[in-house]
């Protein structure tokens, strides 16, 4: 009896996993995109990357959008997107980056 339920507990699992699964992949061919919508349209992305080449500071910008810095693309996408190295090497180095800032008392 108990070996009975026990199956149809992992049948029901499996079904439970399968819809899960469908989901995203059902919304997506509907055309609704998945997670956050962006804060920064392209043509705005295009315009802080564009004033960041003009040696405005990542603060600047990103105080100038009302945004995080971290919301400012830092370096131009590429067709595979960026590597972690590249992502965040850059931003450390900056003087503006946030932790650069921090003091110890």
């Amino acid at each position: 009896m108990i070996a009975i339920l026990r199956g149809l507990a992992d049948v029901e699992r499996d079904l439970i996993r399968t819809r899960a699964a469908e989901g995203p992949s059902r919304a997506k061919a509907r055309g609704h995109s998945m997670g956050h919508s962006p804060l920064l349209t392209q043509q705005l992305q295009a315009e802080a990357r564009r004033r960041q080449a003009e040696s405005a500071t990542l603060a600047e910008v990103a105080k100038s959008y009302n945004v995080e810095w971290a919301t400012i693309p830092t370096k131009q996408p590429t067709k595979f997107g960026l590597s972690s190295p590249e992502r965040f090497s850059s931003w450390v180095a900056r003087p503006d980056f946030p932790h650069n800032k921090l003091t110890r008392n």
